[in-house]
């Protein structure tokens, strides 16, 4: 063969060979151990908790309205003190009448009393229909502290019970709707550059306007009789350093706009392969679906765990006794596990996006008919990548999840440290936050 003559490859040429091996499969097993792992769990968790348990109101004994054996024909949480002590009651009363009370059953002790008041059942719970009482008596009950290791695993599924239809309608649609109205803005041409500029410029004469109204206001504070020196002196300073900042916001855009319009190019440009493969338009929803089908069961999971807890009764420095919600060791670790799952199963999701736009714009970019280049292109990159590539994306998303943990649980940690007031301890775990955080990045 000739030294200038050139390679051809064929026209139906697919890229690199086609005899490609598998890649870290030990990983992609692991991964399926995982999730069989928090099956076992879930399941044994269905089986022993109740969901129902979670937004239940809990009498001063900490019994269950509606489902501890004594209270099981009274349903609804009455309250009957500010500090959030209540009665569990058959039915909330209709109307109010000053001179009937409801009382705690306590034989051997003094009754707590409160004013029959009207209110109506919601959530396992009378709310009074006065909104004035209302309002003191759920400030009081919210501001309580019920302590305990267990609680942010208690109030985390109580909440995210509670507010299910606003994550689904607001955290998963919305998002959806703003990624594609972004992807329709790339395939328009010239309008990222104008976006570009538009935004540079804004932000330019948004800090020169501040430093004009600033300087401006404290020209007006020099004789109006209120102000002293010191606060026109600090507004003027104030304004002075908006203005500098525009000066070098201004001098950084015009050093740098070669590179700004390289970059508008870039985007420009990668939108190009998006326009040949449609599909990849519909790849986030893809991934969506993957995430709400594992988030299906593992909100079930999550759910029936953070049921498993107990209410035990604690009294505190000053004698008073209330019911705390709390897990056993064996629950809080089921929950740290879970938990890691979804970081885990999110990041595995985050890098198989990754790995099929990969292969689909380098089929794009490596193709010498670009008019070729379809939505069969990506249909063949998703297939390659989970045959091929699913460990390769096990063994990455597991670092970062195993990092994402650890900084979560190092928080938690931190939160109870810095309680004591230690600056040493502060500024460790401070550091700690640090690294970790530059080593995720």
């Amino acid at each position: 063969m000739a030294d200038d003559e050139k390679i051809q490859a064929p026209p139906d040429w697919k890229g690199p060979s086609e005899s490609r091996k598998l890649t870290d499969v030990f990983m992609a097993i692991v991964l399926l151990a995982c999730w069989g792992l928090m099956t076992y769990l879930g399941i044994d968790a269905m089986e022993k908790g109740d969901p129902a348990l979670l937004v239940a109101g809990t009498d001063y004994k900490g019994r269950v309205c509606g489902y501890d054996e004594s209270v099981q024909d009274k349903p609804y949480l009455y309250y009957i003190t500010a500090d959030g002590t209540g009665v569990c009651v058959a039915e909330c009363p209709d109307y109010t009448d000053p001179a009937q009370f409801i009382c705690t059953d306590e034989p051997d002790g003094p009754e707590e009393c409160n004013v029959k008041y009207q209110s109506h059942p919601a959530m396992g719970r009378c709310i009074f229909t006065d909104r004035a009482i209302f309002r003191e008596f759920m400030s009081s009950v919210s501001g309580r502290s019920k302590g305990g290791s267990g609680v942010t695993l208690h109030s985390a599924a109580k909440d995210l019970w509670t507010a299910k239809y606003y994550i689904l309608n607001f955290g998963l649609v919305v998002s959806v709707v703003m990624g594609f109205i972004y992807l329709w803005i790339l395939r328009l041409p010239g309008l990222v550059g104008m976006i570009i500029w538009t935004s540079i410029f804004a932000i330019f004469f948004t800090l020169a306007a501040l430093a004009y109204g600033l300087w401006y206001q404290g020209v007006l504070w020099v004789d109006d009789g209120i102000h002293d020196e010191y606060d026109v002196l600090m507004m003027k300073i104030c304004a002075g350093i908006a203005g500098v900042l525009a000066i070098v916001w201004m001098c950084l855009a015009c050093c740098m706009r070669k590179n700004i319009i390289l970059a508008g190019g870039v985007i420009t440009e990668a939108a190009r392969p998006i326009l040949l493969m449609p599909l990849l338009f519909a790849w986030p929803i893809l991934q969506l679906i993957g995430v709400a089908l594992f988030m299906w069961p593992w909100t079930y999971y999550v759910l029936y765990t953070a049921s498993m807890g107990e209410w035990v009764n604690e009294t505190d420095a000053f004698g008073m006794t209330t019911p705390q919600y709390q897990y056993d060791d064996s629950v809080q670790w089921r929950g740290w596990y879970l938990l890691f799952c979804l970081i885990w199963t999110v990041e595995w999701l985050v890098a198989i996006g990754q790995i099929v736009l990969a292969l689909s714009v380098a089929q794009w970019y490596f193709s010498r008919d670009k008019a070729s280049v379809h939505s069969g292109v990506a249909v063949r990159a998703i297939f390659q990548t989970f045959y091929y590539h699913t460990g390769t994306a096990a063994m990455g998303s597991l670092l970062l999840a195993i990092l994402t943990l650890l900084r979560i649980m190092l928080t938690q940690i931190q939160k109870k440290a810095e309680s004591t007031g230690n600056t040493v301890v502060k500024a460790f775990f401070c550091c700690l936050q640090c690294c970790l955080w530059c080593l995720d990045k």
